[in-house]
């Protein structure tokens, strides 16, 4: 089975998931590309596509261990038609999650075919430079793993006819034991929305125009609290650095995350 063409989706507020993936096509050598970012809350909000490409790559990123919450009900409209799909799970060096087996069930629940599967680290979006956290990755190392893994896909998917019985089983990942007792939208109580400071702010506005929640108004660039998703995405584009990462309960959180980046991880595949 010749791969000409992919669709790619994915959620990916800080650009690691998406750097990831666009290793992963580069390995693939594809011809032909279509990206369908979720990022976006117009794109999320519209009809979801038909696939008539020869692959589907899936890519989110881990958000207290699962997938981000705004996914789900995009996801469940797709229709797979017994498309083969790549899921790409990116963490931010703390816990790999169940990303990758909620993603299989959505996926299988939409009629998609699981050909492969990849774990990969990127740079925690909690991550300042006083506590860096998951700092440097996707390493160059990571991406050509990557890469290699997209090379990988690639001879396989050539090496077969039709789709069915291919289909990959991912193994069951268990939620860590810390998050079955922390509350939903638990980034919401360790840290604080990213306040702007008009100080430092030249009202360019782009906080608000790429915010995946819209979550920061467009006229005083408030940001509602019960609405940001803690990806911090604005702070990471501000060029004026008006906006900052700040915890909650200190120094207890940011102890838990020195202490728990210290633990190095690898990429995980499955094919």
């Amino acid at each position: 089975m010749t791969v000409n063409s992919a669709a790619v989706i994915f959620f990916s507020p800080t650009g690691n998931t998406k750097k990831v993936l666009k290793s992963i096509l580069a390995g693939m050598n594809v011809p032909k590309t279509r990206m369908i970012d979720l990022t976006s809350p117009t794109v999320r909000a519209s009809t979801p596509p038909i696939f008539e490409e020869d692959i589907v790559i899936l890519g989110s990123p881990v958000y207290q261990s699962k997938v981000p919450p705004v996914l789900p009900p995009y996801l469940r409209n797709l229709k797979g038609n017994g498309k083969p799909i790549v899921l790409v799970s990116v963490y931010g060096n703390i816990e790999q999650g169940i990303v990758l087996n909620e993603l299989a069930s959505l996926a299988a629940e939409a009629g998609f075919s699981i050909f492969a599967a990849g774990s990969f680290i990127g740079e925690h979006s909690f991550s300042t430079d006083k506590l860096p956290i998951g700092e440097g990755h996707p390493s160059q190392n990571e991406l050509g793993i990557a890469e290699d893994f997209g090379k990988k896909i690639r001879e396989k998917m050539s090496g077969i006819n039709g789709m069915g019985a291919h289909s990959l089983t991912i193994p069951g990942h268990k939620l860590p034991l810390l998050d079955h007792f922390l509350p939903e939208y638990v980034s919401r109580k360790i840290t604080k929305p990213p306040v702007v400071d008009m100080k430092n702010c030249d009202r360019c506005g782009i906080c608000a125009r790429i915010c995946p929640v819209s979550a920061v108004e467009k006229e005083k660039l408030m940001v509602d609290g019960n609405v940001c998703l803690r990806c911090f995405r604005c702070v990471r584009t501000c060029k004026k650095k008006a906006r900052s990462i700040e915890f909650n309960a200190k120094p207890i959180i940011p102890l838990f995350f020195t202490l728990k980046n210290k633990v190095k991880h690898a990429p995980v595949l499955y094919i």
